[in-house]
């Protein structure tokens, strides 16, 4: 495989980093999947800190693949810049014209660095004490401590007495390289996966990242329009029925997939994100109409979030959602939504979405709903 140095500016200056490139990159491989974040998972420390009045603890691992041991026979040219170095020296290692390295960590860039590293993360964590969870295998506890823990990839979101937290970061920080942010508790903010969260003592709001709402505008050109009070638009018409042009269906697609990442976190545009996907191969002008109301509903609505009262223990886990009948005028699909609470804390909301096939009756798409709402495998999830 070849190797080269990547040069990226961040918050914190110049970074370089040394990466490989499998060539191999076209086989197909069946042992590579790793679990990571999801919408609900990520929520879970939220809602575990929230209701046994904990703080948190966020660890970042730092050159984190470069802890796990190289598995297999790697040999690569070293790059140009220590070449340099080594033919300058005049103890004899200088003589070797073509040196070839034999890597014994894991580089960046591997197809499989992410699994090893998280193989290498779980048996950290096991070792320490934790379990892993079965249904959400990126979510670990530590039952007889009360620590809870959930990974994605090398950031560690946690939650636990102070003295716990205190505990876990000495004790990883012997195996891996780590920086550790200060406790986390009522009366401060933290950003963790493009979420800003807000403490307090009666509980926890979770904001999504305005980022993807000012780049929306910055595609529409829309930087100082002013806020729509819903995102819904009226009825189609013939006059507004006709194609949009291709540079206006680049844009549309773009904001499609921006607030597609988006809602994940905002109920109230899981429909017109829905309206607005179905249109993505040939969008119309009204559907344009729809897209560039819905930003302007996200610019008035920024501060919108998820609530995680305080009140209440995890005991009760509650399933709840809806469906209609044939609505949709152009397949007379019924369409569905629902969201899973546990005592008031949302963990689950499902996106709006078109049912496969055509019901005969109000009754037959609520049956198939009930199917389909998952409210089991949280109790695995969050024990305790």
């Amino acid at each position: 495989m070849s190797t080269d140095w990547v040069e990226a500016w961040g918050p914190d200056g110049l970074k370089m980093r040394y990466v490989a490139r499998e060539f191999q990159w076209l086989r197909k491989r069946l042992d590579l999947f790793t679990a990571a974040s999801t919408t609900t998972t990520e929520r879970m420390v939220d809602c575990m800190a929230v209701k046994k009045k904990q703080r948190r603890m966020i660890l970042d691992g730092k050159k984190a693949y470069c802890h796990v041991p190289e598995e297999e026979k790697l040999f690569i040219d070293p790059p140009k810049v220590w070449l340099g170095w080594w033919w300058s020296q005049d103890d004899g290692m200088g003589d070797i014209t073509d040196p070839v390295w034999v890597m014994d960590k894991t580089l960046y860039g591997r197809r499989i660095a992410s699994k090893r590293f998280n193989t290498f993360v779980t048996g950290i964590l096991e070792g320490l004490g934790f379990e892993q969870c079965l249904a959400q295998p990126q979510v670990y506890k530590h039952f007889s401590k009360d620590m809870d823990v959930e990974v994605h990839q090398y950031d560690f979101h946690s939650t636990a007495g102070d003295e716990q937290l205190l505990e876990l970061e000495d004790l990883v920080k012997d195996q891996l390289m780590i920086m550790a942010t200060k406790f986390l508790g009522p009366g401060m903010k933290y950003n963790y996966l493009r979420c800003t969260r807000y403490l307090f003592e009666h509980g926890t709001l979770i904001v999504p990242g305005e980022k993807h709402v000012d780049k929306c505008l910055e595609v529409l050109g829309m930087q100082d329009c002013k806020p729509a009070p819903t995102p819904w638009v009226k009825e189609a018409t013939e006059d507004d029925s006709e194609l949009i042009g291709e540079d206006d269906k680049a844009k549309y697609r773009q904001c499609h997939g921006i607030i597609l990442f988006y809602s994940k976190y905002r109920v109230d545009l899981q429909k017109p994100i829905q309206l607005i996907g179905k249109k993505t191969r040939e969008p119309t002008e009204n559907d344009f109409k729809g897209l560039k109301r819905s930003v302007r509903y996200m610019q008035g609505s920024r501060q919108f979030g998820n609530w995680f009262p305080a009140d209440g223990g995890m005991d009760c886990i509650t399933g709840c959602g809806d469906t209609d009948w044939a609505t949709c005028k152009d397949t007379r699909k019924a369409c569905v939504w629902g969201m899973v609470f546990v005592d008031g804390c949302m963990l689950v909301h499902f996106v709006v979405r078109t049912q496969n096939i055509q019901a005969h009756s109000s009754g037959e798409p609520e049956a198939r709903f009930r199917r389909r709402l998952k409210c089991f495998w949280l109790g695995e999830s969050l024990p305790g």
